[in-house]
């Protein structure tokens, strides 16, 4: 227990290490991207908070790299002082070592979803709303009573409400559309059956229209024929954004989103996708620690040593980005979406093992 104990520290302390040294380098780049970007009344302290809330999200990413990394770094160090050496000479096998790196890795990514995810969720969203990137003429909320949504045109405003949706939310169901004047003062109101999303307008089908200007709206409202429009800037793609970005919704509250995406009527795999991703992450860091075993965890006098170092990091980099690509064909729907969240991570373990069996020397 005391070995045990000595070499998940151990293990621990190079990842600190070589984690500080990938954010001091994420933290440099960032300044200096941003420095670039600031205005004249900006003064460098707004490019170190931007630096700081911008690259959270980069070092979350990369972290399976910054694993693989500080796994070679471990085994390389235990063999350099011997000590791997000795540990296998007082009868622990290369299996059993391992079980302290592998701990010490799936601890590091139980609290990286469960700690380091949510902080993620709310740096990533204060960084796109400080670099103006959210919509500012558009909302989106999803709750129990529908969609609600806003646009806003030429000074106007206008709130739209939908009991559900379909065609992943380009056509609302039983829609609503109240328009505001610039003060904020209701001036028309809108009931439709449905109402189709085109290019810059919405298609209505059985809809009514109220004048809330006049003294009394209902006595004068109206019916509107088919294929009546609202004119509107949003695009496709507007709706789906208006959800955000997979990663700015913490793992905690992904299920409740999902559900009520899906309960709307909207596609909600992208979301799917990264929630499985998420889970599969602490499993991944601890293959990123059995490839780098099964290159760098020999003693310091053995051959080709510089080769395998090569051999295990580009291995690992390709593991990473082959996982990437998985979940990007998930989100797409060309894969199913257990299979481009678990596949890379249950592939990659049976190479990791594997390998480890053919090297593993006793």
């Amino acid at each position: 227990m005391t070995l045990f104990r000595y070499i998940l520290m151990r293990f621990l302390t190079t990842f600190a290490r070589v984690l500080l040294i990938f954010a001091f380098l994420l933290f440099v780049v960032g300044i200096v991207d941003e420095l670039g970007a600031l205005k004249p009344e900006e003064g460098i302290s707004r490019a170190v908070y931007m630096s700081v809330i911008g690259q959270i999200q980069t070092a979350y990413t990369i972290l399976p790299l910054v694993m693989i990394i500080a796994a070679i770094t471990f085994f390389l160090g235990m063999s350099r002082s011997s000590e791997l050496v000795a540990v296998r000479a007082s009868g622990v096998s290369g299996l059993r070592f391992l079980l302290a790196p592998c701990a010490g890795a799936l601890l590091i990514g139980l609290l990286a979803i469960a700690l380091f995810n949510p902080l993620v969720a709310v740096f990533s969203t204060k960084y796109e709303a400080e670099k103006g990137r959210a919509s500012a003429s558009t909302a989106l909320s999803v709750g129990e009573a529908g969609i609600w949504l806003r646009q806003g045109i030429a000074g106007e405003q206008t709130m739209v409400h939908a009991k559900t949706t379909e065609k992943s939310g380009l056509r609302l169901v039983g829609a609503t559309f109240i328009r505001f004047d610039a003060s904020g003062t209701p001036i028309a109101r809108i009931e439709a059956a449905s109402a189709q999303l085109e290019p810059q307008a919405w298609v209505l089908n059985g809809a009514i229209s109220w004048d809330l200007s006049q003294g009394n709206p209902e006595r004068l409202r109206k019916p509107l024929p088919d294929g009546s429009q609202i004119v509107t800037d949003l695009r496709p793609e507007d709706l789906t954004s208006g959800f955000g970005r997979p990663n700015s919704v913490q793992i905690w509250a992904l299920p409740a989103h999902i559900a009520s995406l899906q309960s709307a009527g909207f596609s909600a795999r992208a979301f799917q996708v990264w929630l499985q991703s998420e889970l599969a992450k602490p499993l991944f860091l601890v293959v990123m620690v059995l490839v780098a075993a099964g290159f760098t965890m020999r003693h310091i006098r053995a051959g080709n040593r510089a080769q395998m170092v090569i051999i295990a990091v580009m291995l690992g980099f390709g593991i990473f980005f082959f996982r990437n690509i998985a979940e990007v064909f998930g989100q797409n729907g060309k894969v199913p979406i257990m299979l481009s969240a678990w596949g890379p991570t249950a592939a990659a373990s049976l190479l990791a093992v594997s390998l480890l069996l053919h090297l593993e020397e006793g």
